[in-house]
């Protein structure tokens, strides 16, 4: 039983059989070898450009990442600062202390490892 909403319409089966669509993949790689048998020094430019322009956009997001997780160092630093002066004040206990000082420096020593292969990537 199949339930229609207003503004929706019923869909019929859809296929397509495998032999024509191996035959629609076929002619097409049949074009793209052809284009690169006319003008393959083309074909290698663009390949060679498209190539270039994602790695560029790879890099960029690194870049960002890169400077993301570094602010986060810096403010995992702070944090840890007033941690350990909360617990010298007594505002939180020593058990307290040592659970929230575990997680921030695990969190500090994931993103200190992420920044070198970050760098390296760039």
């Amino acid at each position: 039983m199949s339930f229609i909403m207003k503004g929706d319409y019923e869909c019929s089966a859809h296929y397509i059989r495998t032999c024509i669509l191996g035959e629609i993949v076929l002619g097409e790689i049949n074009k793209l070898l052809s284009a690169v048998h006319d003008d393959e020094d083309a074909f290698v430019q663009r390949s060679m450009e498209q190539s270039a322009a994602s790695h560029l956009d790879e890099v960029k997001k690194a870049k960002r990442l890169l400077s993301k997780d570094e602010r986060r160092i810096e403010e995992l630093d702070k944090l840890f600062t007033r941690l350990y002066e909360d617990n010298v004040l007594g505002k939180i206990n020593d058990e307290r202390f040592a659970q929230m000082s575990a997680c921030y420096t695990d969190e500090q020593n994931k993103l200190k490892a992420e920044v070198v292969k970050l760098r390296e990537f760039i």
